[in-house]
């Protein structure tokens, strides 16, 4: 089974999950979307991670935009796995 997981890339180190909603035509996902960001002093890196299977792994959307941008998007927030998957097991509908 795939799952997506942070790029490998020392560029995606220190990369923030975040679900952002890209409303713009000039930015090649539109909608809202769990991604990786670097922000850095002029740009933010976005991408959606990389797809990986048990015997590959395959790069999914990457750009940048600036930094500008990345701060007046709309609707963002920081995503955190850990609380997601601990809501999960702590919920009676399981």
């Amino acid at each position: 089974m795939a799952k997506i997981e942070k790029p490998q890339s020392p560029v995606w180190k220190n990369a923030q999950r975040y679900r952002a909603r890209f409303f713009e035509s000039r930015f090649p996902l539109c909608g809202t979307y769990l991604v990786y960001v670097v922000e850095g002093r002029k740009w933010a890196r976005i991408s959606q991670g990389d797809l990986v299977t048990k015997d590959n792994r395959s790069a999914l959307t990457r750009f940048k935009m600036s930094i500008k941008d990345w701060v007046k998007l709309p609707s963002k927030e920081r995503y955190d796995d850990r609380a997601v998957a601990t809501v999960a097991t702590n919920s009676s509908n399981n």
